[in-house]
Parts: C-alpha cells; structure tokens; sequence
C-alpha cells in the first residue's frame, strides 16, 4: 500500500514538472530531477521500487527524468548538508525517508515539492499542523505509530501472557520515535510491564544492543522483547 502510494504522489508531482517542458517541440529541455534522501549507508530498495513503479507508468529514467539520490550512510548530521546538495542541484521534487531527512528537507527549501516517507507522527513531530491542512510543500506517508504503541503492547502481553519485561528499541534523535517512547512508557504501566530502553542511533548502534537484550532474559516472565521502528531503516 505505502508503495502504490508513494507511485502516485511522485507521479502527480513528476507529471505535473512534466507537461510544461512538453510544449517546446524543438526545445531540448533539462530533464527533471528527482531527489532521494535518506540516512541509509548507501543505495536501498526505496530508489530500486521507486525506479521501477515509474517505469511501469512510462516514466523511465534518462528519457523523462534524472534520479539523485543522496545517502548519509547512517549518519543523521550529513543530511543537512545532503538536502542543501539536492537544492543547489534544482531537483524538481525531494523524496525524503525518515523524520531526519524530512526535516532536513523541509529546512534546505520551501518551495520544492517534499514527499515523505515517515514512520511516526507528523503532527506531533512538529512537521505539519495537521492532516487535513498540512500546508506548506510537504504531503506524502506517514504510519502515525505513536498512535498504536498501546495496541503493540497489548498485543504483546496477550501473546506472552507472563511476560514482565519488554525491551523497546528507539532512536532518540528522532522526534517522531520519541513521541513512539513516551507512549510506550504509558502503556508499560497501565500493563504493568518493565522497559529496557535500549537507544539506537544508527545500524552499528544496533548491532550492539541486541546481545544485551538476550542477556537480560533469563527467566520464562521475561522472555519477550519488541521493537520499535528506527529513522534509520527506511522500511520500504
């Protein structure tokens, strides 16, 4: 569904960049450049999926548009810099994935089309007022899943009835996870779970918690563990 959606809201907006350039037969125009930014280490399946749905709409890249895609291999800092590039680079639309390359989007230009890809809430994560009237140059995706970390851990505690401790993986420099980690710690309590926060910046932060995760299960209640989505993997 979030890639038939993100099809579309490219399209729209690729069609759109599109039709004016048509006009002058003889005209050689620039093709339009689409931005790709994320905190991914390097290519992902996000500019492969994203690629291929526009060719099977008769977009093919190198005839109707050029793709810019700019990684910061995990390391949320470079996207201020990685979204000012893809500015001076006059891209025709950003497609941002995650809270950090979105911000970093929305900070480097105003008028330039944004498409997000998010993971938590973009209201609450101070992107748009609202859904209904996001205003601005951003639309796109968002999971909203601050909205469901009651549900996960109810989910949780009924499909491990004895479990009394969950470890609950989140990114804190991402505003959208916190907002998932605060939500999360209302839960904990009206179930009467006890969270292990575990803090994952990054895929090498990441390889580092997980071990101590395991360690500190060793008896039946509290062998269960969740994860929360991080900024740094894209998930599409």
């Amino acid at each position: 569904m979030m890639c038939r959606t993100l099809r579309l809201l490219v399209t729209l907006t690729l069609g759109l960049l599109l039709v004016p350039r048509a006009a002058g037969v003889h005209e050689q125009p620039r093709l339009p450049m689409v931005g790709v930014l994320t905190s991914a280490a390097g290519p992902s399946r996000l500019g492969d999926r994203l690629l291929q749905h526009l060719r099977d709409l008769g977009y093919v890249e190198g005839d109707h548009f050029v793709l810019e895609e700019r990684y910061a291999g995990g390391t949320a800092a470079r996207l201020v810099a990685l979204a000012a590039d893809l500015v001076r680079q006059e891209v025709a639309v950003i497609v941002a994935s995650g809270y950090a390359a979105v911000r970093a989007a929305q900070d480097a230009t105003h008028t330039i089309p944004i498409v997000m890809l998010l993971g938590g809430d973009p209201i609450g994560s101070g992107l748009i007022p609202s859904l209904t009237r996001p205003g601005g140059n951003l639309t796109g995706l968002a999971a909203l899943s601050s909205k469901f970390s009651a549900r996960r851990l109810a989910l949780l505690k009924a499909v491990v009835p004895t479990a009394s401790q969950v470890a609950v993986l989140f990114n804190p420099d991402d505003v959208s996870k916190g907002l998932d980690w605060t939500q999360t710690q209302v839960a904990a309590r009206a179930l009467g779970l006890r969270l292990q926060p575990q803090e994952v910046r990054d895929p090498h932060t990441l390889a580092r918690r997980l071990p101590p995760c395991a360690r500190r299960r060793p008896t039946r209640s509290s062998r269960s563990a969740m994860s929360l989505p991080c900024s740094t993997a894209p998930g599409l």
